[in-house]
C-alpha cells in the first residue's frame, strides 16, 4: 500500500500532503472493492446455503429480496458498468436496500425475521460498496476471481425455478477465498479509522485538490461495510 499507517497518522508532518491524500482515497477505494466482493461472495454464499436448507426456516419474502439481489448484481458488480448504467446501478441497490431496510423496521418485534434481514443486507451491504467504487478500483486482482466466480454461480443458480444445493460446486471456491477476508478487510479497517480525522483536518485540501466527490463515496462506502447492517447512509 502507498500509504502505510504512520503516514495516515503524520499527514500533518507530510510535505505532500494533497499526494498523500490521493494516495489514501485510492488505496481505500482498492481495499474497498476488492473487500467488497470477498464478503458479498462468503455471505452471499452463506445465505444460500441457509435458504436451501429446509431446517432454518427462510420466510418468502427474504427469499425474494435474495433472488432480487442476485440479479442486481449480476446487473451490476459482475459487469462492471460505467457511466448511465453505473447510476442505474447504484439507484437499483440503493432502492433495493431501502425496501429491505422498510421492511426490517415492520419486523422489529419478530427476531427471527430481523436476523434475516440482517443476513440478507450482509451480502447487499458490501455489493453496494464494491460497486461504488468499481470505476475507480482498477482492474480486479487475480485473488478476487474465485470470489467472482461464486458469485456469478450463485446468480446464475438463483435465477432458475427452483433452487438446489451447490455446495460440492462451491467448495473449490471457498477454499480458494481463504485468508482473503483477512488479507483485504483488516487493511481496509485501518484506514476507516484514519477517516473521519483526515476528513475533519483537510477539508480545504480535499475540496482543492476535487478529491470531495472521491471521499463521499468512500464515506458512503465505510458505513456499508460498518457492523451496523440497517445503518443510514
Amino acid at each position: 500500500m502507498k500509504l502505510n499507517r504512520e503516514a495516515i497518522s503524520n499527514l500533518e508532518q507530510n510535505k505532500c500532503v494533497a499526494t498523500s491524500l490521493k494516495n489514501y482515497a485510492a488505496d481505500m477505494t482498492g481495499l474497498t472493492y476488492h473487500a467488497g466482493i470477498v464478503l458479498a461472495a462468503m455471505n452471499g454464499y452463506g445465505m444460500y446455503d441457509r435458504i436451501c436448507d429446509e431446517t432454518c426456516g427462510i420466510t418468502e419474502p427474504v427469499r425474494e429480496y435474495f433472488r432480487q439481489l442476485c440479479t442486481v448484481m449480476k446487473q451490476t458488480i459482475l459487469t462492471r458498468c460505467r457511466g448511465m448504467e453505473y447510476q442505474m446501478g447504484c439507484g437499483r441497490l440503493d432502492n433495493l436496500r431501502s425496501a429491505v431496510i422498510q421492511d426490517a423496521q415492520k419486523a422489529e418485534e419478530d427476531s427471527e425475521l430481523l436476523e434475516q434481514y440482517a443476513l440478507l443486507m450482509e451480502t447487499l451491504n458490501p455489493a453496494y460498496a464494491a460497486f461504488l467504487v468499481v470505476g475507480q478500483a482498477g482492474k480486479p486482482e487475480k485473488d478476487v476471481r474465485p470470489c467472482m466466480e461464486l458469485l456469478e454461480m450463485i446468480c446464475r443458480i438463483t435465477a432458475e425455478d427452483h433452487l438446489r444445493n451447490i455446495e460440492e460446486e462451491a467448495v473449490p471456491f471457498l477454499i480458494s477465498m481463504e485468508g482473503l477476508q483477512e488479507r483485504y478487510y483488516q487493511p481496509l479497517y485501518r484506514y476507516q479509522l484514519a477517516f473521519q480525522d483526515i476528513v475533519d483536518g483537510f477539508s480545504e485540501e480535499i475540496q482543492k485538490k476535487n478529491l470531495t466527490g472521491s471521499y463521499g463515496i468512500l464515506d458512503k462506502t465505510r458505513k456499508l461495510l460498518s457492523s451496523s447492517p440497517f445503518a443510514p447512509l
